[in-house]
């Protein structure tokens, strides 16, 4: 649904997934009862699907397996559960050379991971593509 152009794609994205990604698209009350079926799911197919950040413009940083081979919030999950923006694409981490609030400071043994995770994520090489979605 996210890297094809169908009909059914179109009035997907018209309805219920707008200007978002299916990642992130909240359930409302007056969504039909198989699309709130399908987002009962979703986890399942996000955990399956691969991007390949190019721009990093929708790549999510912690909830996207782009960097290690699984979502970094399953990797760090303190940091992922402490962090304040937990949405935060590639591009933005990086348009914010990775100064992301926490809801209170780090222990000194998730510092140093972090760092180390941080300037992984600021070393990524983008590019003008955009992301890549298979």
């Amino acid at each position: 649904m996210e890297n094809e152009d169908r009909i059914w794609q179109d009035i997907i994205k018209a309805k219920y997934i707008k200007n978002s990604l299916v990642s992130t698209v909240i359930s409302r009350v007056d969504d039909s009862p198989v699309w709130k079926d399908l987002m009962k799911v979703r986890h399942i197919y996000l955990a399956g699907r691969k991007i390949k950040a190019c721009d990093g413009k929708i790549v999510r940083f912690w909830l996207d397996c782009w960097l290690e081979e699984g979502a970094l919030s399953t990797s760090y999950p303190v940091p992922f559960e402490l962090c304040e923006r937990k949405y935060i694409t590639v591009e933005n981490f990086i348009a914010l050379q990775g100064e992301i609030p926490f809801r209170r400071w780090l222990p000194v043994v998730l510092r140093g991971p972090w760092e180390g995770l941080k300037q992984k994520g600021l070393l990524y090489p983008l590019s003008n593509s955009p992301d890549l979605i298979y």
